[in-house]
């Protein structure tokens, strides 16, 4: 299986993996106060995404 093939469904671009995390965090949140901390660590990984200045594909 070539790269190109492997990866076409998966999102490379920053804005799209952020709001996955965003929508992650917020179902922690969801499960209650003894899951803030990776409600946390999912709104970090967001804001980095989002903060970026180049494509995370570039890193890949």
């Amino acid at each position: 299986m070539t790269d190109t093939l492997r990866f076409t469904s998966i999102p490379h671009n920053d804005e799209a993996l952020a709001s996955i995390f965003h929508r992650m965090a917020d179902c922690y949140r969801y499960l209650g106060k003894e899951e803030r901390f990776g409600a946390l660590a999912y709104e970090n990984v967001a804001k980095t995404l989002h903060d970026m200045k180049e494509d995370i594909a570039v890193l890949s």
